[in-house]
Parts: C-alpha cells; sequence; structure tokens
C-alpha cells in the first residue's frame, strides 16, 4: 500500500513478556501496512528485577496517506492485538515511533529519551542511522 511519495521513519520495538510472538506479529502487521525498509537483530535488555526485555528498531516507509497521529493509532493497535496493557508491568509489545528519517539522519526526533538510551545506540548503528546535530 506504498504511494509514490513516503515518509521513513524509525521504530522502537521492545518486549518482557512472550517476546518473540510479539516481534513477530509486529513485523507481520507493520509489513502488511507498510514497507519494512530495514530491521535490527535483537537486544535483550535488562530491567531491574523485573524480566529482561527483547528490543530491535526498525525503518519503515509510510505512503503520503499516513499522517502522524493516523501512524500512531496504527502502531497502538498492533501493540493491542499483541496483549499490551498499558502501566502494567508486563509489556507484551511497546512500538515507539521514535522519529523521521531522511538517509542516515533522524531529522525529526519524537523520542529524545528513548534515542539517549544506551540499548538503542548499537541498534540506531545497525540501521546505519545518526542523530542530526
Amino acid at each position: 500500500m506504498m504511494t509514490s511519495a513516503n515518509d521513513d521513519y524509525l521504530l522502537l520495538l521492545g518486549s518482557n513478556h512472550r517476546r518473540a510472538i510479539g516481534f513477530r506479529l509486529a513485523l507481520r502487521r507493520l509489513s502488511e501496512r507498510f514497507e519494512v525498509l530495514t530491521c535490527s537483530g535483537t537486544r535483550r535488555t535488562p530491567d531491574g528485577d523485573g524480566p529482561h526485555y527483547l528490543n530491535a528498531a526498525l525503518r519503515i516507509a509510510v505512503g503520503a496517506e499516513w499522517d502522524i497521529a493516523r501512524l500512531r493509532q496504527a502502531l497502538r493497535s498492533i501493540e493491542a492485538e499483541a496483549g499490551r496493557v498499558r502501566g502494567g508491568a508486563v509489556c507484551a509489545l511497546d512500538i515507539d515511533l521514535a522519529a523521521k528519517c531522511r538517509g542516515q539522519a533522524l531529522i525529526e526526533i519524537y523520542k529524545p529519551d528513548d534515542l539517549r538510551r544506551d540499548y538503542v545506540q548499537p541498534l540506531l548503528h545497525s540501521l546505519a542511522l545518526r542523530v542530526s546535530s
């Protein structure tokens, strides 16, 4: 469902419950709606005394008919399908819209705190992305 004018976005995925199931669902649903351009490997991230997280980053191309609000709603619907309940310690799937991309640069940053997290830097590096100065 692509149009000739696309915007590229960086998504950050995380899960600490049924990790592989949630990630497979996310990739399947994202591929149905958007063009998945590239995906990092996964990274295990400790979360205090709770279960570890599995994290990944991916870059998608989104058709011009998708505004930011509609895109965020689509991501939330995928999270809900995976069993996400907001506010709980268990996170079946978290999909953060982190930034808009152009080439190798992140040109609009929506989640600056997330992008500064130690575990995110290797994910960005594996996608050959850098934060613009």
